[in-house]
């Protein structure tokens, strides 16, 4: 293994082993010292690698969308049709979600160090490509004329992010949510109403379009809120 490789290695093991104290302690309750104690490693070599625990924080969330946007990119290429490359992002996706739920469903504890103060526009932790291969895809639908022109993609994308993320945050702690398998199942259901409801979009009745759009948002809301007490997991 060359030097770049080693190092390479290193600092994943060290970004593996803050991924663990973030979702265990919370952002606040983390210290680098818990990092550098649970990496085995020193301080000092932290530091060597990262300039502060937002670094950190920062770089994990960098890495965790990065790895997925490239996974999700490999499931849909080679593929022509739109909706069989949204099928292929939404299975990958989903199954990327029920997998890493801890990583996904507290949002809240993982990135509380994201303050106004620290964490700018500007952050490249901000920038989700993940964003950017659904965005291609529903793109390439409206060209396709799967979708009508005039349909904002944008929209869809975080409409569909944050539709898929409350339903999963939900489903967790839901001791009527089932089997791996079937909040999966759950969550590609909630896709695909999302993509019905876009494929009934009327350009000369925006307004009316968005609604339903809403609609559906609010149906399936009302499903999640259905599934009973929660406990954890």
């Amino acid at each position: 293994m060359n030097n770049n490789r080693l190092k390479s290695a290193k600092r994943d093991a060290m970004l593996d082993a803050a991924g663990v104290e973030f979702l265990k302690r919370g952002y606040l309750k983390t210290s680098t010292k818990s990092i550098a104690l649970a990496a085995q490693i020193t301080e000092k070599t932290l530091f060597q690698y990262f300039s502060s625990k937002l670094d950190i924080l920062q770089q994990l969330i960098i890495r965790q969308h990065s790895n997925l946007a490239e996974k999700l990119r490999e499931q849909v290429q080679g593929v022509d049709d739109a909706y069989q490359q949204y099928l292929r992002f939404s299975e990958c996706y989903t199954q990327e979600i029920e997998e890493h739920w801890q990583f996904y469903s507290r949002p809240a504890d993982i990135y509380r160090g994201l303050t106004r103060d620290t964490y700018s526009e500007e952050s490249p932790a901000l920038h989700n490509p993940v964003n950017e291969v659904l965005e291609g895809i529903i793109k390439r639908a409206i060209k396709n004329r799967a979708l009508a022109e005039g349909f904002d993609p944008i929209v869809f994308v975080y409409t569909y992010l944050g539709s898929i993320d409350y339903f999963n945050r939900s489903h967790q702690y839901s001791p009527a949510a089932g089997s791996p398998a079937e909040r999966q199942e759950r969550m590609l259901n909630c896709a695909q109403q999302l993509w019905n409801a876009a494929e009934r979009f009327n350009p000369q009745n925006q307004g009316a379009s968005e609604a339903e759009l809403m609609e559906r948002l609010t149906h399936i809301a009302d499903e999640i809120q259905r599934l009973g007490n929660r406990s954890p997991r």
